[in-house]
């Protein structure tokens, strides 16, 4: 099942909630070496289903063009979560 959130989330290493989108899924999860290596060289957990391992590092550079930055991160109860921070001038502090 793949999940996908609109709204405020922590910018990374801060606690200014920015907007953001976030993707989840409850599949096999990835390991922490992928993970770290996702959104900064072309890799890619599946190699026989034709990806490139291009997309979260497009998405990446696209994102850090505007401001913005991109997180991979564990789903709870298995899976993983990408979300997209967008940068916005007026961050809204403590609304959670």
């Amino acid at each position: 099942m793949i999940r996908l959130q609109l709204g405020l989330a922590r910018w990374p290493g801060t606690e200014a909630l920015r907007p953001a989108l976030s993707v989840s899924d409850n599949g096999p999860g990835l390991s922490p070496d992928l993970k770290a290596r996702l959104t900064r060289e072309p890799v890619t957990s599946r190699p026989g289903s034709g990806g490139s391992g291009m997309g979260l590092l497009f998405s990446r550079r696209v994102l850090a063009s505007v401001g913005g930055e991109i997180s991979v991160d564990d789903t709870p109860g298995g899976g993983a979560t990408v979300t997209l921070h967008f940068p916005d001038d007026k961050p809204v502090e403590n609304a959670l």
